[in-house]
């Protein structure tokens, strides 16, 4: 895994499940803002997420629409957790 992956990996698990904002490209190439959260399992059909093979993704639940959405880390500009924005290189 790059190390640029890992260091994001690693900003969201600091959240601690608590909400944090990721700012990132869509595949359509918009930009998109989401409020979101890890370690939600209250909507979960159980199982393991079809992203846990692949580094480059991560599972989170959009707090917004009140879903789970697939986070791509590679897009990643922007990340504002625990009050504190990195932005991302």
């Amino acid at each position: 895994m790059s190390t640029r992956l890992q260091t994001i990996r690693n900003l969201i698990a600091s959240s601690q499940g608590r909400f944090f904002t990721a700012t990132f490209v869509k595949k359509n190439g918009e930009v998109r803002v989401m409020n979101a959260r890890i370690g939600v399992k209250s909507h979960s059909a159980g199982g393991t997420p079809s992203t846990a093979a692949h580094e480059q993704y991560m599972t989170v639940f959009d707090a917004k629409i009140n879903a789970y959405r697939t986070l791509n880390l590679e897009t990643i500009s922007k990340l504002k957790i625990n009050g504190v924005t990195f932005e991302v290189q």
